[in-house]
């Protein structure tokens, strides 16, 4: 649509040399998301082993069905995993992790009943695996609130971007809410979590990568410094004046 030689805004631009092409806030926030997930193994990992549990049941009546008795026998919602990736990266992703999390106890009874999925078993006991997907929920949990903000009329791109960004590097700092329920813990709804004292001082370091990166990739989407973006605090009411 933005395309420099074909797109909508070029196009107009003949008729209307002045005009002023600006690519979509909400798509730029989902380029930066994969430019990290690109970049980042331990992102890459998860990213992968959500879509590999997601075709592993939705390939498989067998499988649907057999979960679905695994969450009555663990007392969970009966859910089945979701599909990651595709143009709504976001939306799909914290679907995914929502669901993933409701029927943790059941997923890991029935991945330790079928051989072929004990790959999947190992990651959803290993507790470095389990603390670093917390943290990415915690993440996109945020930009997902940042994706809907940005598709409001009255939304101040700077002020909401910038708000973020403290969110998510205060997150580093300290637990992030979701990441607290196994921070520090030995287990998790009911499952015991393998520690492994090295992986687990690695994601520690993969999850301040994350950050980083994605700060970074947010920066360049965005360009923060460029005027245009800075402009747009112009349509937070609360930063007007009392009086004009």
């Amino acid at each position: 649509m933005t395309e420099h030689k074909a797109g909508i805004v070029s196009n107009l631009k003949k008729d209307q040399p002045a005009l002023f092409g600006v690519h979509c806030f909400a798509h730029r926030l989902e380029l930066a998301c994969r430019d990290v997930v690109k970049s980042h193994p331990s992102y890459q990992e998860l990213d992968k082993f959500l879509l590999d549990l997601y075709l592993f049941y939705h390939n498989s009546n067998l499988n649907r069905a057999n979960l679905k008795e695994a969450c009555l026998a663990a007392g969970s919602k009966v859910l089945l995993p979701t599909h990651v990736g595709g143009t709504r990266w976001l939306p799909h992703t914290l679907h995914a992790l929502n669901n993933l999390w409701q029927i943790y106890p059941a997923l890991v009874l029935h991945t330790s009943q079928v051989k072929q999925k004990g790959q999947s078993k190992e990651k959803l006991t290993c507790k470095s695996f389990v603390v670093f997907a917390h943290f990415v929920w915690d993440v996109v949990v945020q930009l997902a609130k940042l994706s809907l903000s940005l598709q409001s009329r009255t939304c101040s791109v700077a002020d909401r971007l910038q708000a973020t960004i403290s969110v998510l590097k205060l997150d580093t700092e300290q637990p992030s809410p979701k990441l607290q329920r196994v921070f520090g813990q030995n287990e998790l709804c009911g499952v015991k979590l393998k520690e492994n004292v090295r992986r687990l001082a690695d994601k520690r370091d993969d999850m301040a990568g994350v950050t980083d990166k994605l700060v970074k990739h947010l920066d360049t989407r965005f360009d923060v410094d460029d005027s245009i973006v800075a402009a747009t605090i112009i349509a937070n009411l609360s930063s007007w004046p009392d009086t004009l």
